[in-house]
């Protein structure tokens, strides 16, 4: 998927906490792609420092059998990254399976 595509999903089906939501519309969010030690990574290649690190990890509980799958294939990409300001390159496709699956 391209970074405008990403963008677009993440615009369409998801929502992040903290942001005003009628600003985030209007503008280009970074899409994180990867992360190296203290640095994220962009679907363009740039690194940026990440001040924010593991911010709301675990909400859904420890050692939940799908979970755990997902992160381990997860980890060989990022670890983690926030909604904070940012997308990436997997919120579009979640937000899409996520918004079939509702009433």
């Amino acid at each position: 998927m391209t970074t405008q595509q990403i963008q677009q999903l993440d615009k369409q089906y998801l929502w992040h906490p903290f942001t005003h939501m009628s600003v985030w519309i209007d503008q280009e969010p970074l899409v994180i792609t990867e992360g190296e030690g203290v640095f994220l990574i962009d679907s363009e290649g740039n690194r940026y420092v990440d001040g924010i690190s593991s911010l709301w990890c675990n909400i859904h509980g420890h050692r939940v059998k799908e979970i755990d799958q997902a992160i381990r294939a997860q980890l060989d990409r990022i670890a983690h990254t926030t909604q904070l300001g940012l997308t990436n390159d997997c919120g579009g496709d979640f937000g899409t399976k996520a918004g079939r699956d509702r009433p």
